[in-house]
């Protein structure tokens, strides 16, 4: 350290440490998506516009519950 150049990157917090995605198997790419990855990209597509728009998923909601809620009303 002392006369030597510093290199920061030794002493970060984040270094050495990967991110959970990069760390899942490559066999999904060979065999096409799976219905599972699938099913968790739609969560988070739904998670990320309920967070982004939340009075819009709101009322997104009240009205799908509100038709729902008609239609087994009838029956």
């Amino acid at each position: 350290m002392a006369g030597g150049q510093l290199d920061e990157s030794d002493y970060t917090l984040e270094s050495g440490i990967d991110r959970l995605q990069d760390m899942g198997s490559d066999s999904a790419g060979a065999t096409g998506p799976r219905l599972n990855d699938l099913l968790e990209d739609g969560c988070d597509v739904l998670r990320d516009v309920t967070v982004d728009t939340p009075r819009l998923a709101v009322g997104a909601a009240l009205l799908l519950g509100g038709v729902l809620g008609a239609w087994l009303a009838r029956r």
